[in-house]
C-alpha cells in the first residue's frame, strides 16, 4: 500500500464553521481517508466574485500509478461533496483535480502531478452564407407539425451535446436527441414507433403468441442503415453498444466513473447518427455522411509531472500553482496556451509538461502525452521537448 495526498478544486465557495476546520475521518469500506476543506478566499467579497473551495484528501491505495491513485482520490472528494450536498442541500458542481503527491513518510523524493486547465474560446471556421441558407431551410421543417417539433428538439440536443464538457452528459444529450426522432423515423419506414411485435410459442403446449416489446424501432432501423436502402456495416453493433450504454447510465446499473471511457469511445457514433438523422428528416441530404469526425472544445487538461524533495508546509497548497493566463501566437504552432507557474515548495523540484490524452476516469500514466514547451523567461531559447 502507498499513501497519497490529493487536492481537488470545487468551483463553488462554501462557508465552513470553525469546529470543522480540522481534518476529519471517513470510513469507506477498508479505506479510512482523512479529509479537510477550506474556502480559497478569506474575504467574503472574493468568495462571491471568485469562488472556490479546496478539498484535501489523504488515503492509502494499492496502486503505484499516480493517475490511477488520483482517480481514487477524486472519487473520495466527490463522495464528500455528494454527502454534503445531501445533508446541507449545497448546489455543488463537479470537482476538478489540482494535484496528487506521494506522501509516504521517510521518502527523500516524492512524485507528484499538478493540473492546469484552459479552454478554446474562439472558433476560427467562419459561418458562411451557405450555412445560413441551410439553417433557414431547416427552420422550415421545425414549424407546426409534431415531426417538426421533434426535429427542432433533436437539433437542440445535438448542439447541447457538442457543448457539454462531460462525455457522460454529452452522450445522454445525444441519445435523448435520437429518442426525440423515434416517431418521424418510424413513420418514414411505415413501422409502429416505440415498439415491435415479437412472436413466440409456448415451450410446453406449443401455442403461438405475440407480445409487444418497447424499443426505439425507428432509431434502430436508421442506425442499421435501413432508411438508406441497405444495412450499414457496423450498424447492428453500434445500435447494441449505444443502447446498452444508455441503459447502464439511465438506470444506474454501473458506476459512471467506470464507464466514462466507454461514453468517450461511443460519443462520436451517437453524435454521427443524431446529426445524420436531423439533416435526413430536414431533407438536407447533402450534409449526411458515411464518415463523421467529432469536433468539440472541452477544457484542455495540461499537467506538470515531476519529483520534489520538499512540499509546502500548508497541505492545502499545491507544490506548483499553475494558472492559464492567455493564448499567445507562435510562429510555428499558431496560438498556444501560456501558463504562469508558482513554485510553493522551494528548491528540489523537477517537472516536465504533459497533456492528458483521454478521460481521467480511464487514464493511466501511460496516457500522459509529452508536450513541447518554451520557457518565456528565456524567450530567445527554442522550444524544448519535455
Amino acid at each position: 500500500m502507498k499513501r497519497y495526498e490529493v487536492l481537488a478544486h470545487q468551483p463553488l465557495s462554501v462557508s465552513i464553521d470553525t469546529d470543522v476546520v480540522q481534518p476529519f475521518r471517513l470510513y469507506l469500506d477498508s479505506e479510512r481517508p482523512l479529509v479537510a476543506l477550506r474556502s480559497l478566499h478569506p474575504d467574503r467579497r472574493d468568495r462571491m466574485n471568485i469562488g472556490g473551495t479546496r478539498i484535501w484528501v489523504t488515503f492509502d491505495a494499492d496502486v503505484a500509478d499516480l493517475v490511477q491513485a488520483l482517480q481514487q482520490g477524486m472519487l473520495i472528494a466527490e463522495d464528500v461533496m455528494a454527502g454534503l450536498a445531501v445533508t446541507g442541500t449545497i448546489p455543488f458542481v463537479p470537482c476538478l483535480p489540482v494535484q496528487i503527491v506521494e506522501s509516504d513518510s521517510g521518502m527523500s523524493e516524492r512524485r507528484f502531478v499538478c493540473f492546469a486547465m484552459t479552454e478554446v474560446r474562439h472558433w476560427d471556421v467562419p459561418i458562411s452564407e451557405k450555412d445560413v441558407t441551410l439553417v433557414q431551410r431547416a427552420a422550415l421543417h421545425w414549424r407546426g407539425l409534431d415531426a417538426g417539433g421533434r426535429i427542432r428538439r433533436a437539433t437542440r440536443r445535438y448542439a447541447e451535446a457538442l457543448g457539454e464538457h462531460d462525455p457522460l452528459s454529452s452522450f445522454l444529450s445525444a441519445y435523448m436527441g435520437l429518442e426525440a426522432l423515434e416517431k418521424p423515423l418510424a413513420n418514414e419506414l411505415g413501422i409502429p414507433p416505440g415498439s415491435e411485435v415479437v412472436k413466440g410459442s409456448c415451450v410446453k403446449c406449443g401455442a403461438e403468441y405475440e407480445r409487444r416489446r418497447t424499443v426505439l424501432a425507428g432509431v434502430r432501423a436508421f442506425i442499421r442503415g435501413e432508411l438508406h436502402r441497405g444495412k450499414a456495416e457496423n450498424g447492428e453493433r453500434d445500435w447494441k453498444e449505444l443502447s446498452d450504454l444508455r441503459t447502464q447510465l439511465t438506470h444506474g446499473l454501473s458506476d459512471p466513473n467506470k464507464i466514462e471511457g466507454e461514453a468517450h469511445r461511443l460519443l462520436p457514433a451517437a453524435m454521427h447518427y443524431l446529426h445524420d438523422a436531423c439533416v435526413h428528416l430536414g431533407h438536407a441530404h447533402e450534409l449526411e455522411s458515411a464518415a463523421y469526425r467529432l469536433v468539440r472544445t472541452p477544457p484542455l487538461r495540461f499537467l506538470l509531472m515531476g519529483k520534489t524533495k520538499n512540499v509546502p508546509g500548508d497541505p492545502l497548497q499545491p507544490i506548483l500553482d499553475v494558472v492559464a493566463t492567455s493564448w499567445e501566437e507562435h510562429g510555428e504552432y499558431g496560438f498556444v496556451p501560456q501558463f504562469a507557474i508558482t513554485n510553493r515548495a522551494g528548491d528540489g523540484v523537477e517537472y516536465q509538461a504533459r497533456r492528458l490524452g483521454k478521460p481521467l476516469a480511464s487514464a493511466t500514466e501511460a496516457d500522459l502525452l509529452e508536450m513541447r514547451v518554451q520557457d518565456m523567461t528565456a524567450p530567445d531559447e527554442p522550444p524544448m521537448s519535455t
